[in-house]
Formats: structure tokens, C-alpha cells, sequence
């Protein structure tokens, strides 16, 4: 085995404790090869969690499927859970292997794979290194960096997924909602569709009939925010419509944009964009002739989405949290 290029090989003694620990997994087997991957796969745990907690990190065995009887009888796993980062894969390889083995049933859902060398007494590991993501069965142990970059990589990890807010975006309160907090700037309908001067059309009824198929829930809360967008024609005053109606563990959440003016279409060109929480763009639209806009999805507690519009250069972001 070529090792030239992991000057960071981290040793590890497997205590007596996690040696028995294999061995009462083991027995729960019934074949003598599953009960063999069994046990190895304990032990390559027990290696990096030994790592992990000696850097400084916070494990869940009970957490990992690797420490579930049931799991350990139906798939290959070897799982690690890291609470509030995710779950990293602690694969072993034999003492004179070139590849690291990655079974199918865990090649997603998984932030990092580890490589553990069992030495041939069991009595001892060598973590080897990591990667961060597979596509095949099999990886050349020359692929994987040390295994001191890990504590980086899990930070950076963590930090690319957390939820990146707009400093020029306040973040809406969705649920506030339902108990009749609103923030500034968005309306009721009924608000809305009051003849004011400053609103820039001349029809009430135009709007009504626009946004009238999203507010006919009784047990839902509708509310309107005005957005000014300027184009090459001037500006132009889109209605955004946001709907929100709580289910058992979801929000069910509608988004619909429509004109304001006496024009029975969007502006041409405009663009409609729904963000996850990083950022990224999961539904998009764009006008032509349109007259409405609108998405419809649902989004659990905590999470966080946008909604970006966007015509000739000018963008406007809106960001909630559910």
C-alpha cells in the first residue's frame, strides 16, 4: 500500500470496551460474513469517533445506524453522526488494500468518507485519510487527503450550508403570521385594493380579479407587498401575493406575482426566481405575454427561502424564514 503521500497517518489503540462492543454486534449475526463485516465495521467506528473526540468533536454513537442492530442486519453501514454537521461514512481497509470500498446504500447522505486501516491483531487502527464525496464503489487511497484537514473541511462544510442572508434582504417571519404579526410593508388584500393615488393603477377591480384565487382560504393568511421595478420603460409596480397555511409539520406556502397598473400583463422580461437557503435557485419564471406568476411548495420550521424578481438590471430580493 502506497502511503507516500499521507505524511498525517493518525493511530489509534481499540480499547478492550470497543473490541467487546464489536463482538456482542457481531453475534447478532447469523451468517459468518456479515458477522465478520459486522465487527470490522465496528471497530473502524470506534477508530474515528477515538479521532473525532480526541480533536475535540462531539459524537453520536446511538444516533449512527452503525450502532443499530437492525440497520447493522440490513445494509453494509458504518456510519459516524456528528450532531449538527451530519453523518461521515468510517469504511476499513485491509493492512496491504490500494482502494477504499464504498458499498452502494451509503454513497449519499454522507458529509465525509474516512479510511481505517485495521492491523491485522485488531488491536490497533491507523486512520488513513478522507474524501468528501463518492461516485464509485472504489477509491485509490492515493485520492484521499490527510486526515488533518478534516476538522477544516467539516467547519467549511457546515458553513456552506448554513443559511446565507441578504444584508439588504430583512428576513420575514412567516409563522408570525398566523398570529397577526406582519412586518412592515406587507398588507392585506383588502389593504391593497383600497383606491390610493400612490398605488399607480387606476382599477381596483384589475388586481381583485388578479389575486382573488389566492385568497379564498379560511384557515390560510394572505398578505401583498408592492415591488417597484424600474426598466428601460420606466417603472413598473408588480403586486407580490404570499399565502401561507399550516399543516400538521409543513407550511404550505403560495407565491404569486400580477400586475398592478391597467395592464393586463406583467412586464415583459420579468423574471421570478424562488432561493433556497443557500442561495440557489429551485423554481424560476419569466414573463412573456403572462399574466400572473406563481409557485406553489411547502417548507418545514426554521428553514429559509427566497424570493428574487428581477427585470432589465434592476433585482429586488425578499427573504423569509418559515
Amino acid at each position: 500500500m502506497n502511503l507516500t503521500l499521507h505524511s498525517s497517518i493518525f493511530p489509534v489503540s481499540l480499547t478492550l470496551s470497543a473490541r467487546i462492543q464489536a463482538e456482542q454486534f457481531s453475534r447478532n449475526q447469523s451468517n459468518p460474513q456479515k458477522a465478520q463485516q459486522v465487527y470490522k465495521n465496528t471497530l473502524a467506528v470506534s477508530a474515528v469517533n477515538t479521532y473525532l473526540n480526541y480533536s475535540g468533536w462531539i459524537t453520536s454513537l446511538k444516533t449512527s445506524d452503525s450502532w443499530n442492530p437492525i440497520m447493522q442486519s440490513l445494509i453494509d453501514v458504518a456510519d459516524l453522526d456528528i450532531p449538527e454537521y451530519g453523518k461521515v461514512e468510517c469504511r476499513f481497509v485491509a493492512s496491504q488494500a490500494e482502494f477504499l470500498g464504498i458499498p452502494p446504500e451509503v454513497r449519499k447522505d454522507r458529509i465525509a468518507y474516512i479510511a481505517v486501516s485495521l492491523e491485522p491483531s485488531l488491536q490497533s487502527a491507523r486512520i488513513l485519510g478522507f474524501i468528501p464525496e463518492v461516485t464509485e464503489d472504489k477509491i485509490l487511497l492515493s485520492q484521499l487527503r490527510s486526515i488533518i484537514e478534516l476538522p477544516d473541511y467539516l467547519q467549511h462544510w457546515k458553513q456552506e450550508r448554513e443559511p446565507k442572508k441578504l444584508v439588504d434582504s430583512p428576513i420575514t417571519k412567516l409563522k408570525q403570521w398566523l398570529i397577526g404579526v406582519v412586518e412592515e410593508g406587507w398588507q392585506t388584500i383588502d389593504e391593497v385594493l383600497l383606491p390610493s393615488p400612490s398605488l399607480g393603477f387606476r382599477n381596483p377591480q384589475q388586481l381583485r380579479s388578479n389575486i382573488i384565487s389566492v385568497a379564498t382560504s379560511n384557515e390560510g393568511v394572505s398578505r401583498v407587498k408592492l415591488l417597484d421595478l424600474a426598466s428601460s420603460n420606466g417603472n413598473k409596480t408588480i403586486a407580490l401575493i404570499l399565502s401561507i397555511q399550516e399543516q400538521t409539520e409543513d407550511l404550505d406556502i403560495s407565491v404569486k406575482v400580477c400586475p398592478t397598473n391597467t395592464h393586463n400583463y406583467l412586464p415583459k422580461g420579468l423574471e421570478i426566481f424562488i432561493l433556497d437557503q443557500q442561495q440557489q435557485t429551485v423554481m424560476q419564471a419569466q414573463a412573456n405575454n403572462t399574466k400572473t406568476i406563481e409557485f406553489r411548495f411547502s417548507g418545514e420550521s426554521g428553514e429559509y427561502f427566497s424570493i428574487k424578481a428581477c427585470l432589465d438590471k434592476n433585482t429586488q430580493i425578499e427573504t423569509f424564514t418559515i
